[in-house]
């Protein structure tokens, strides 16, 4: 009995199965419709909530269903947002800032908002909140804020950093004066695991001014375990009061940065890379071209990398819109040239991506026709280049018969 019946309840559920397969081979679209394209568009990972921002217009837009329908967001008033930022860790979080003290959060990926109020304004830098990645501290947050004093004619200003430990849910408590830019030593999930949680780094002024502005020579990477309440470290990288000058610093992987104009006596003040991997012990840089070229401020470009390689682009042409590609060993202290005439434009933006989720290919624009680019000032001529081994040996790409070359200015 049970072999006569089998035979059709297959066939039921083979045809089942190809009704299933029928209707999930039928996608669905929709069109929004915008006034102005975003300053910023994302997807809370691993949900179908989404965040679309209009800085133009200042308003936040937010859709539940996997962008097919947009509304204003619940709890911001309209024109008042200038940026939206995403919790790195948190998929629940992100926050609206406004060009005052009082700003916006979600924490049910953006259903609603609540206000929240810091001391100051944000500075006016690309990224002025630095998140935590370790587990269960997500809620560690660091503001960067512009403080204004007028006077005459104008105002004396500077930037000092603040600190939550729930999300901008308590009181936010000033961190550090006279900053440039402060970041948790845990803001990648790479980093050692053994160094402390509560390790935070400063690019800072080590002196006061009524004016506003400082001498290079006055920055220094500062570093603390509680907050800077107690503990305050000057950074000597290893090569003690020469240490200054510090122009950048960044957590790239398992990689600890600084970026620095070497100030020291008999020095010509060229660009330096220091680098660690436990924030205690640094190294300097090594490349091949050390010895003979001038390295200036933006010639260090520190591009998409992985956890066993550092990948820096450097300024070797006259014109800062050409660059050499450099791939280091797994310490990051020495490189060695993966890719020359690399495009980049002015500001340090570099034709580099590495495939998400493939391990070891990456995509990178070249200037083909760099010498006359640098002799000449002629218009670029780009060409794509491929990597399967992170740079070891990049091949072209095949351009179809019919395509061109692309001229950039």
């Amino acid at each position: 009995m049970l072999g006569r019946h089998r035979a059709p309840v297959l066939l039921f559920y083979f045809l089942f199965s190809c009704l299933l397969l029928a209707s999930a081979q039928k996608p669905e679209h929709t069109i929004s419709s915008f006034d102005n394209l975003p300053a910023n568009v994302f997807f809370f990972d691993d949900t179908q909530s989404a965040i679309y921002h209009d800085s133009i217009e200042g308003n936040v837009y937010v859709s539940q269903d996997e962008g097919k329908t947009w509304n204003l967001a619940d709890g911001i008033p309209k024109g008042k947002i200038s940026m939206v930022i995403e919790h790195p860790f948190n998929n629940r979080y992100a926050f609206a800032l406004t060009d005052k003290e009082e700003h916006y959060r979600t924490d049910n990926r953006g259903k609603t908002w609540r206000t929240f109020k810091l001391p100051l304004p944000p500075a006016l830098v690309p990224k002025p909140l630095s998140f935590h990645a370790s587990a269960g501290m997500d809620g560690h947050i660091l503001y960067q804020g512009t403080s204004c004093e007028k006077g005459g004619w104008g105002a004396v200003c500077h930037d000092e950093t603040f600190y939550t430990k729930s999300h901008f849910g308590d009181i936010p408590q000033k961190l550090l004066s006279e900053t440039s830019h402060c970041q948790f030593a845990h803001s990648n999930k790479a980093f050692k695991t053994d160094v402390p949680k509560e390790l935070i780094f400063c690019v800072a002024f080590d002196t006061s001014t009524n004016t506003g502005s400082h001498s290079l020579s006055s920055s220094r990477l500062f570093s603390s375990t509680d907050f800077f309440e107690k503990e305050i470290k000057v950074e000597d990288l290893g090569i003690g009061k020469n240490a200054k000058g510090v122009i950048a610093f960044a957590i790239v992987s398992k990689y600890a940065l600084v970026a620095m104009r070497d100030m020291s006596p008999g020095n010509t003040g060229e660009m330096v890379l220091y680098v660690s991997l436990d924030g205690m012990a640094w190294a300097k840089a090594q490349f091949p071209h050390a010895s003979s070229a001038q390295l200036r401020e933006n010639a260090y470009t520190v591009v998409e990398s992985t956890s066993y390689s550092l990948a820096v682009d450097v300024v070797l042409h006259d014109r800062a819109s050409i660059g050499t590609l450099f791939m280091s060993n797994s310490n990051g202290t020495f490189f060695v040239e993966s890719l020359k005439d690399t495009n980049r434009n002015e500001r340090g933006f570099v034709d580099y991506e590495r495939i998400y989720g493939v391990d070891g290919i990456g995509l990178a624009n070249v200037v083909s026709n760099a010498k006359d680019v640098e002799a000449h000032g002629t218009i670029k001529q780009l060409k794509t280049v491929i990597t399967f081994d992170d740079g070891s040996s990049p091949p072209s790409l095949s351009s179809p018969s019919h395509s061109e070359s692309i001229l950039l200015p």
